[in-house]
């Protein structure tokens, strides 16, 4: 008997880990959501804000907006199915788009790139790692914490998962020289990045990701790409993956998804797609087959904002006016040769847009995708100055709209009982680290995701509400 107990007492351990279920972070998200949905019986419903929420409440384009209202009353923009690959003139938008950014200007790039649109970057993540999955991918490490989607398609496909995060303060996104020692002990065959990282908002700088896709291509680990926060449309340098991974010569092993959901602020049109080598897409398409094809969307809009990217790009690039030229016809070319067979008020539409205002409209859509970059920059300065007492860190928002922040009187409360206190106290409404982790955040010590793509009278009203209770809370455990 007392063998036996010996026996059992060295097994238990082990038994016990292999049992423990891992951390699930779109569980924790639940629950936060659950908490949220109170608000519609709580007195302070009407001043409810999702601060956390990842969307941009800011207004889509004007370009869009015409653009939508004559395809509706044209009847072209659902009376048609589309096919595998997304209707046609969205597609090879989307490809000479893309085959800008790889080439860093040239749009007649002769690569293996070929593009699928999808149901938003949703499916488009979905399908990347579902491919990685076909080919015998195990291993994957997540670049710094992201929402749990890519948690979810790991564990829906059998992956082995590890995150890499920073140790450093006010970081959360590795370093390269600390994601290059969890390569070293993982041993990953796959790493997703989010792009600007969601949820902190940081990126590499060009010459840091050259020395990730070095590092990579003599490892042989394939990647995931995430751009779908990324402001192509930016006062700043763009800074995005593409040249890094030509350059490297990754693009066989590198997979982009994108969307047009926060950068256009149209997420209810899940307009997304998926970019990569042949052997990727020929695999996206069996799927779309099996499944269903993209939806329609607003083809000239997309069709559009590709053509003002690469425009605002050649003049980023310092390319000279016959340059940008090439591209309009380029463009205006593939846009008639795609839509054969829409209507005749459409082709005089995007004619009489093309060759009368284009410029003028170009200009229209730089100008507002600047404000919005204003807003978030002054959201984020009125956060910064009306919080700094109660802020302890904050990551470096590189690109994007979303970052984090550690706030001082909320490491006396655990995160369920803070985003349960702040909504029925205040109606704001937050995520926190536990939701966009692999692992259980400390209690007493841990982020939270603030969004800053909202109107700033709505913002700095929020941000005034949020400033009074956690005054009060330091007064009450100070008490």
């Amino acid at each position: 008997m007392k063998h036996f107990f010996l026996r059992i007492s060295r097994i238990l351990p082990h038994a016990w880990k292999q049992r423990a279920k891992p951390w699930n972070p779109n569980q924790f998200l639940s629950k936060q959501f659950g908490i949220h949905a109170e608000v519609f019986h709580l007195p302070v419903r009407d001043d409810y804000m999702m601060l956390s929420s990842g969307v941009n409440h800011l207004s889509a384009p004007t370009i869009w907006k015409e653009t939508m209202q004559k395809e509706i009353e044209e009847d072209f923009l659902y009376q048609r199915y589309t096919s595998m690959d997304g209707f046609q003139t969205a597609n090879y938008a989307v490809k000479l788009y893309e085959r800008f950014l790889f080439s860093r200007g040239n749009i007649s790039l002769k690569a293996n790139l070929e593009v699928c649109m999808t149901i938003g970057a949703s499916q488009a993540a979905s399908l990347a790692v579902a491919y990685l999955h076909s080919i015998g991918k195990k291993r994957m490490l997540l670049v710094g914490m992201t929402y749990p989607l890519y948690m979810t398609l790991g564990n829906e496909y059998g992956y082995q998962m590890r995150e890499s995060r920073s140790a450093l303060p006010n970081r959360d996104m590795p370093t390269v020289s600390e994601l290059k020692v969890d390569i070293e002990q993982f041993k990953p065959d796959v790493l997703v990045f989010t792009y600007p990282c969601n949820p902190s908002g940081e990126k590499y700088q060009d010459e840091e990701l050259d020395q990730i896709m070095q590092t990579l291509y003599q490892k042989g680990i394939y990647c995931i790409f995430d751009c779908v926060c990324n402001m192509i449309l930016s006062e700043k340098d763009v800074t995005v993956p593409e040249p890094m991974i030509m350059e490297n010569k990754m693009m066989r092993k590198s997979i982009i998804v994108n969307s047009f959901s926060k950068t256009e602020s149209v997420p209810g049109f899940r307009i997304g797609y998926i970019a990569g080598h042949y052997d990727v897409i020929q695999f996206v398409r069996s799927k779309q087959v099996s499944i269903m094809n993209p939806p329609n969307m607003p083809t000239i809009a997309v069709w559009i904002t590709m053509l003002f990217r690469c425009l605002h790009l050649s003049e980023q690039y310092g390319q000279a006016e016959r340059v940008r030229e090439r591209i309009i016809l380029c463009f205006k070319r593939m846009f008639f040769v795609t839509t054969v067979l829409c209507p005749q008020p459409i082709w005089d539409y995007v004619t009489e847009l093309v060759d009368e205002r284009l410029f003028d409209e170009y200009k229209k859509y730089r100008e507002e995708m600047y404000a919005k970059e204003t807003v978030f920059a002054s959201n984020k300065e009125y956060f910064s100055k009306k919080l700094s007492p109660y802020l302890t860190a904050s990551t470096e928002m590189d690109g994007g709209f979303n970052y984090l922040v550690k706030l001082k009187p909320c490491s006396k409360l655990g995160e369920l009982e803070f985003c349960k206190d702040l909504l029925q106290k205040t109606g704001i409404a937050i995520f926190t680290e536990s939701g966009f982790a692999l692992t259980k955040a400390k209690e007493n010590d841990y982020w939270v995701r603030i969004s800053l793509a909202a109107p700033s009278d709505i913002f700095e009203k929020t941000i005034d509400r949020l400033y009074l209770y956690l005054s009060e809370l330091e007064k009450h455990f100070n008490s």
